[in-house]
């Protein structure tokens, strides 16, 4: 159920452009959805926001209901899953703005078409919006485990940053890749397929809008060498999601470098093998790098292996006061009057061996063992 209201307050806000239609008609009049048109009739505000308000609604509703929800695995499974979702939205409209004003800034303003109209390939008003709200209703959810007393605090917010971290170095170590790919465009270019100032606007927008991996990186670094035992969860599984995507990144950069090169050295090259080639080592090239930056770390903490308890060690005390008797030690004890019961007590409490509690009660009935 969470997964289809999470689905469904998406398609409202990205695919079905709600957001785009209620800013254009309150602000701009619904100029761009009746641009080319006589008799158009922009759409009712009120409507709109009443058929988001109600998608929206019912997905928080629901999240309220189930905040007492005790099944910590699922409710991490989905609701980090969620999160991660909301800062990958965050960091799109980010990454759009960004673009909107380079392209200001370099004297080439984008028409209001592209940022509001019905398949505006430049609106960052929606994904901005959706991205808060993911972000700050599943931060929520996640909340209630610590005052349920599932989690502490410390944990929770190290989690919540590590989530944050991973996709946001995505966006950063993707727009690196793009801008390597640019330069290789450019050095070796083929066939007057050259480099725009769209091209790189946008992958300077994508850098730009994770930059604060590192700080997040940094700061994730420092809590693990301070409370390491404490923290050791998020910081392994950023530590792992990372690793594991530097290898998918440069397995998949390499594949298809390989494939392009050779194909096009036995005669039957790909169209535009170049241009693949160069993608593909781009991406090889950045998945070597995020390997090398998180293997060391993760051999240094030992995050490939199954984590142990560490045994508590005994140490013996010695009372030099006290005498041994050597009778006692080899297994003999003086005979004593006691009874059946206090017997059967020390044997129970281990104060006596089986073969101690036998002899007493042998005497005790006068019988030869």
């Amino acid at each position: 159920m969470q997964l289809v209201l999470l689905l469904t307050v998406a398609v409202f806000f990205i695919l079905v452009p709600t957001i785009r239609h209620v800013i254009d008609t309150v602000f701009f009049h619904g100029t761009v959805q009746c641009e080319g048109s006589f008799s158009c009739q922009p759409a009712n505000p009120f409507w709109l926001l009443l058929t988001l308000f109600w998608v929206v609604g019912s997905w928080i509703f629901y999240s309220w209901t189930a905040r007492q929800d005790r099944s910590l695995a699922t409710r991490w499974i989905f609701h980090g899953l969620g999160l991660a979702a909301g800062m990958a939205f965050l960091l799109r409209g980010c990454s759009l703005a960004i673009v909107a004003l380079l392209h200001l800034g370099y004297g080439d303003p984008l028409p209001l078409s592209e940022v509001l109209g019905y398949q505006g390939s430049y609106d960052f008003f929606s994904p901005l919006l959706l991205g808060m709200l993911l972000i700050g209703i599943y931060a929520w959810s996640l909340n209630w485990s610590v005052r349920q007393g599932l989690m502490r605090l410390e944990v929770l917010r190290l989690t919540i940053l590590a989530i944050v971290g991973a996709v946001m170095a995505g966006a950063f170590w993707w727009g690196l890749g793009r801008l390597l790919d640019n330069t290789l465009k450019i050095l070796f270019s083929n066939g007057g397929v050259g480099v725009n100032h769209q091209a790189w606007f946008e992958s300077w927008a994508l850098v730009l809008s994770g930059v604060c991996y590192v700080l997040v990186d940094w700061y994730i670094r420092k809590v693990s060498k301070r409370d390491g035992e404490l923290v050791a969860g998020p910081c392994r599984g950023y530590v792992l999601t990372l690793i594991g995507a530097g290898v998918l990144t440069g397995a998949i950069g390499l594949a298809v470098a390989l494939y392009t090169g050779v194909t096009a050295l036995l005669g039957s090259a790909v169209s535009d093998w170049q241009l693949a080639a160069q993608g593909g080592l781009s991406a090889f090239l950045v998945g070597v790098v995020l390997v090398g930056i998180y293997l060391p770390t993760a051999l240094r903490h030992h995050l490939f292996k199954e984590s142990e308890t560490p045994q508590e060690e005994t140490t013996a005390t010695v009372i030099p006061e006290q005498s041994v008797d050597p009778a006692l030690a080899l297994g003999h004890e003086e005979p004593q009057e006691t009874t059946i019961e206090a017997i059967l007590d020390d044997l129970l409490a281990a104060r006596l061996s089986r073969d101690q509690a036998a002899s007493r009660l042998y005497e005790l009935m006068h019988v030869d063992a």
